[in-house]
């Protein structure tokens, strides 16, 4: 501050003849630039929100939505400021946005993702009304709700103490465990048919046999088996040669220890199944979804199939397992993946010389040459065959397996879309910041001249993976009208020691704009300067938690000779105006032309605590300006 005290001393008297009831020493009052700053001014051209999104959840929390908040209107190659992949209506969106602060909407799109990864798309333009934002896409009900017991008025209840009686053959007694209500069970049980809306608990290992089960709510049994066994089948109305299977069919949590599924019986799961064995004997079937639904999850430590009757698993399916082991005395065993079915398998493994085929039903994914996505770390198995469509990853492949497309990383390759359950491959919501510029001044304190193009950083793309937790900052540096060697680099906060260098070789700008020697000026017109191309950049910073904001992306300028460093979060702060960060492509001052002569409303902006003149940089004066060009 020696250069202020040094000025405000020699103007003492003319700024107390002017007013003589301001202070002779004003710690806010900045010389050169005649103005007042405010107290912890932060030289930012954004405001900060808090937008708060509510979805129209149709699927009462079994998918995921994606909520994108746009500063503009959304279009092909418009990232959001702000984005989640994992909303419901019980997981709200709520995040922090930092955006020009000239913007007076907001553009919130609601996301449903299908199958296939197409996107459903709504989008709502929201005022901006103050500091939060609330943005509703409920419609007041959901498409599909809950089933009651009204549903199932000929249903005996099941309550605690209540028996269950068998029925006879062909004649099932029907039963229900309403919601809110917990059963446990501790028998074996014949001829039933079971709905299950609240919580079936179980007591020991269980054998429903001839019987129908029906799962809405939750089958606790984390230490216990179940064996469901269709036994000789049931007659097929339609069909008086077939016999249909038994079902089980679950659209709700199952938690088990061991599930067996016997003769003439199905299971069909729509929900969530956690288990440690699964096992699909002879003559029965697993469908992992209904022919029309998606989104089934099983999760298990091992698989085996020892069924002669086809595996599906359908649209949004998920099956995860350590071991899979295909052990039946059909020639084939067929398992067959619908558009976007995920199977995940740590090995892989058949029975001695029997063969299974891994085919594809289905239309690819959107953006992709696959159906769906097989994942498994060895294929112990040369009597596999999967099919072209069926993108299958893996890196240990057993000699004679035929696998049609095959890599060791499916990244890029295909997009699968979770549900709440299983989580997703490939699907990440991506996010980016306004174009912005940094205008970094005052290398040396006591001899600023405030034209603000020591340094001129133009940031023209950011983009942020939550997966990698990266953020990639691109841009072009435009101008440096520093006479000194100017090393810049960025930065996530200003976190001391995490700085990331705009070039490979850290080295000054004026050696990368071409030249050697003393520095002069670089595109600032200035009469002693030179004139060269902007040098592009692209710079990695790591381990950025979610969403990152302009208010966390530092710059910073170090004086090769070590004589001085500015950082746009270290310095951008008070009196000193040696930092300013602008959300827009800024037209710089020429050299030696001050910023307040430049733009006239930028004393304006700053006195006023930025009430008045927030797009003070869309007006300069022409002739006082550099106009930057990105093709240059």
């Amino acid at each position: 501050m020696k250069w202020v005290l040094t000025l405000l001393a020699a103007s003492a008297c003319v700024l107390s003849s002017c007013n003589s009831d301001k202070d002779i020493y004003d710690p806010n009052y900045n010389p050169e630039l005649n103005i007042t700053v405010p107290e912890g001014f932060d030289w930012s051209t954004t405001q900060k929100l808090t937008v708060n999104v509510e979805v129209n959840d149709e699927y009462n929390g079994k998918y995921y939505y994606a909520v994108r908040v746009y500063d503009k209107a959304p279009a092909e190659g418009v990232l959001p400021v702000a984005a989640s992949g994992g909303v419901t209506g019980e997981m709200p969106f709520s995040q922090e946005v930092v955006i020009p602060a000239t913007v007076s909407k907001l553009y919130v799109a609601q996301v449903f993702k299908n199958a296939n990864a197409s996107e459903v798309v709504t989008v709502k333009e929201v005022a901006i009304d103050g500091a939060v934002i609330n943005c509703s896409f409920a419609t007041g009900s959901k498409a599909r709700s809950a089933f009651s017991r009204n549903d199932y008025a000929d249903y005996a209840e099941l309550v605690n103490g209540a028996k269950i009686e068998d029925g006879k053959k062909g004649a099932l007694k029907k039963y229900i465990i309403t919601e809110g209500q917990t059963y446990t069970l501790g028998k074996n049980v014949e001829n039933v048919d079971i709905v299950v809306l609240g919580t079936l608990q179980l007591s020991k290992d269980v054998t429903f046999t001839r019987s129908e089960i029906e799962v809405k709510g939750t089958i606790q049994g984390e230490g216990y088996s179940i064996h469901f066994a269709g036994k000789e089948g049931k007659k097929d109305d339609d069909d008086d040669d077939e016999k249909e299977c038994f079902e089980f069919d679950n659209e709700g949590s199952i938690y088990l220890k061991q599930l067996t599924i016997n003769g003439l019986a199905e299971l069909e799961n729509e929900g969530y199944i956690e288990v440690g064995t699964l096992n699909i004997e002879q003559n029965s079937k697993l469908e992992n979804d209904e022919e029309d639904g998606e989104g089934g999850c099983i999760i298990a430590n091992t698989v085996i199939i020892h069924t002669n009757k086809k595996v599906k698993l359908n649209k949004r399916s998920y099956l995860s397992c350590e071991e899979m082991n295909v052990n039946t005395a059909s020639n084939e065993t067929v398992i067959e993946m619908k558009t976007g079915a995920w199977l995940r398998v740590g090995t892989f493994a058949i029975n001695g010389n029997q063969k299974c085929l891994i085919k594809a039903d289905g239309k690819k994914v959107t953006k992709s040459d696959y159906v769906a996505l097989a994942q498994i770390k060895k294929i112990d198995a040369s009597g596999l065959t999967t099919e072209e469509k069926i993108l299958v990853e893996c890196s240990d492949v057993k000699q004679g397996a035929v696998i049609e497309s095959l890599t060791e990383n499916a990244s890029g390759q295909i997009t699968i879309v979770g549900s709440v359950c299983s989580g997703s491959f490939d699907d990440e919501e991506v996010t980016g910041t306004p174009v912005c510029t940094y205008a970094l001044e005052d290398v040396e304190v006591d001899k600023g001249d405030y034209d603000m193009n020591d340094i001129v950083v133009a940031v023209t793309s950011t983009v942020y993976s939550p997966s990698k937790k990266t953020w990639t900052i691109e841009g072009q540096v435009l101008a440096a009208g520093a006479t000194n060697k100017l090393v810049p680099y960025f930065q996530y906060g200003n976190m001391g020691d995490n700085k990331v260098y705009l070039f490979e070789e850290k080295g000054a700008v004026y050696e990368k704009f071409g030249f050697s020697g003393t520095p002069v000026p670089v595109n600032t017109e200035a009469s002693d300067g030179k004139e060269a191309k902007y040098i592009p950049f692209s710079v990695v910073l790591s381990g950025v938690e979610a969403n990152p904001q302009l208010d966390v992306l530092n710059f910073g300028m170090e004086v090769e000779d070590g004589k001085e460093e500015i950082s746009w979060l270290a310095d951008g702060r008070g009196a000193n105006a040696r930092a300013i960060q602008i959300t827009a492509l800024f037209k710089y001052p020429k050299e030696r032309m001050r910023i307040t002569d430049a733009y006239p409303e930028f004393g304006t902006w700053v006195t006023s605590g930025k009430a008045r003149g927030m797009n003070w940089y869309d007006n300069p004066v022409e002739e006082c300006v550099v106009t930057p060009n990105l093709g240059k």
